[in-house]
């Protein structure tokens, strides 16, 4: 009938073998948080929380003891109207993704947070808006795929951006570019705009872009940065080749080209990356 749609709500309950500590509890929903924005490509915001105390209870009607919930302020991120509103084949990860092991999966997402948390932070400090710039947005970036390339492959520090990217872009082929040329096009022109963002030297870093070229060399970063923070969950690289087949949202970012072409923004910025 007409003004009528169908909603598909899906509860996961999470238990833990005994009660835990209330910053540790804190930490673990804030990575679930990341995790289901990650997963649906919005900021998600946690509605409410409550817990209890093994030292508050009430007596129940049978004369046994209850515990009392006990409402616990989360601060959260501010809120805007556009969110919270995930449609499926915008986001990145459907719940039949991974609705066959879900407690692997968060299990090796909230092991994986500790050991790339400078990364994961990075990314969702630009994923709910905290990079106040384009440029900054871009520099954030190019430091996660840093840090993510020398938390799993090791390295010196001195390793050029170029050849981190080179390496973490491998798996994905088909995302970036199939044709040798057009990864090396895209790792060339990210190591040149980060040093010349950061030295201000564009008669050394020729290949370096800004603006609207900018914008859409920070949206490929963006789609190698998810497709590696996904790869946290243990999703093997050729499922997530798929993931990225079914999501519009990566097509196109891994799509995005250096040009005066149009292209789909998101997180409020404009075409023109302002």
């Amino acid at each position: 009938p007409a003004g009528l749609r169908v909603v598909q709500k899906t509860h996961i309950e999470l238990r833990a073998p005994s009660p835990l500590p209330l910053p540790e509890f804190k930490t673990l929903i804030a990575r679930l948080q990341r995790f289901f924005s990650l997963a649906v490509d919005r900021t998600l915001h946690v509605e409410s929380i409550k817990g209890s105390s093994t030292e508050l209870a009430r007596e129940g009607p049978n004369g046994d003891a209850s515990q009392v919930p006990i409402g616990i302020y989360y601060g959260d991120f501010p809120r805007s109207r556009s969110e919270n509103q995930a449609r499926s084949r915008e986001a990145l990860l459907r719940y039949q993704d991974f609705a066959q092991e879900p407690e692997r999966f968060l299990s090796l997402w909230s092991e994986n947070y500790n050991n790339y948390e400078p990364a994961f932070d990075l990314y969702f400090d630009v994923a709910f808006g905290a990079a106040s710039t384009p440029e900054n947005r871009f520099l954030m970036l190019a430091t996660a795929i840093e840090v993510l390339h020398g938390r799993k492959y090791g390295g010196r520090k001195e390793t050029r951006l170029f050849d981190r990217i080179l390496k973490m872009v491998k798996p994905f082929r088909t995302v970036f570019g199939r044709r040798r040329h057009q990864r090396n096009e895209f790792a060339e022109v990210a190591w040149h705009s980060r040093n010349n963002l950061l030295h201000h030297e564009p008669q050394t870093w020729v290949k370096a872009v800004s603006g609207r070229e900018l914008w859409a060399l920070s949206l490929k970063l963006e789609a190698l940065c998810q497709l590696c923070l996904l790869r946290c969950t243990g999703m093997a690289d050729d499922a997530l080749v798929e993931v990225a087949k079914a999501s519009n949202t990566l097509t196109a970012r891994g799509e995005s080209r250096f040009g005066a072409v149009a292209i789909e923004c998101s997180h409020g910025y404009g075409q023109d990356g302002s």
